[in-house]
């Protein structure tokens, strides 16, 4: 499963695929649902990146179905996401991506439903999935302003420790730039280069072991160009090519940064 995380970090969607189906199988045959269970839900937001809600849905939303059955498969440590809140982000997510605005705000709805009888420990992590979700609804309504008010009023994330269960919720397999990309929309460039800088971070101010995604760099490099700053961009987008290895070179995203690095790197020598 860690393989899986990997490969997709590096761009190596198929791969990533592959290594989460060989965990299914590796799970069943142990009688293992918890990662069983997670190795889906790797396996869902693959797709949902992708844009294939359908399939996204298959895999994020049916394991969750049994949902007494999987709090009782779960490790002995206590958990710091609460599983029912978990299906109703997923769901409210796939209802945004569909553009089924409606149905989304239906969701939200009760997901804070949900937070007003959670376990206290986990607060702050469904705190922040609230916050995430309202912005996205907010944003796909080009309510650029009200996302950043949101976000802004919302707790970062932490994670206290190295352990699979403060980790996994923040390296789930979608982008976090929501905070980014709406200071983008909302015309405050300078901001959005801290949260990128911010959630590229990697020491002890930042209070996470986070996976980071390339692609974080590459929108980040855009940014420093676009606001006359070609030799941090020029490093970012260094680092977005070396990060992204095993992306297909046919990807606009690497054709656009060579190209980029390419022209900065020309002026720089003239």
């Amino acid at each position: 499963m860690m393989r899986g995380l990997i490969h997709y970090m590096m761009g190596g969607e198929a791969q990533s695929l592959d290594d989460f189906q060989t965990a299914i199988e590796l799970m069943e045959e142990v009688d293992n649902l918890f990662w069983k269970t997670v190795s889906l839900w790797g396996m869902g937001w693959i797709y949902y990146e992708r844009g294939n809600t359908d399939s996204a849905r298959v895999y994020l939303e049916n394991p969750l179905d049994s949902i007494e059955q999987f709090q009782y498969a779960t490790p002995s440590y206590p958990p710091i996401m609460d599983y029912e809140l978990f299906r109703a982000s997923a769901r409210c997510l796939l209802h945004i991506q569909e553009g089924d605005l409606s149905s989304a705000k239906a969701r939200l709805a009760e997901f804070e439903s949900l937070m007003r009888g959670i376990n206290p420990n986990f607060a702050d992590i469904a705190s922040i999935y609230r916050s995430m979700l309202e912005a996205k609804i907010l944003m796909a309504e080009a309510d650029y302003t009200g996302a950043t008010r949101v976000l802004d009023e919302a707790p970062r994330w932490r994670i206290p420790r190295f352990h699979p269960t403060y980790v996994m919720p923040y390296n789930i397999l979608i982008l976090k730039d929501i905070a980014a990309q709406a200071y983008i929309h909302s015309g405050k460039p300078e901001k959005a280069i801290a949260e990128y800088e911010w959630l590229t971070a990697i020491g002890p101010e930042r209070k996470l072991c986070p996976l980071i995604h390339p692609l974080y760099h590459y929108r980040l490099a855009l940014l420093y160009e676009e606001n006359g700053q070609p030799a941090k961009a020029a490093e970012r987008y260094e680092r977005f090519l070396a990060a992204w290895i095993l992306a297909d070179r046919s990807e606009p995203e690497i054709i656009d940064a060579k190209q980029r690095l390419e022209r900065l790197k020309n002026t720089t020598m003239q």
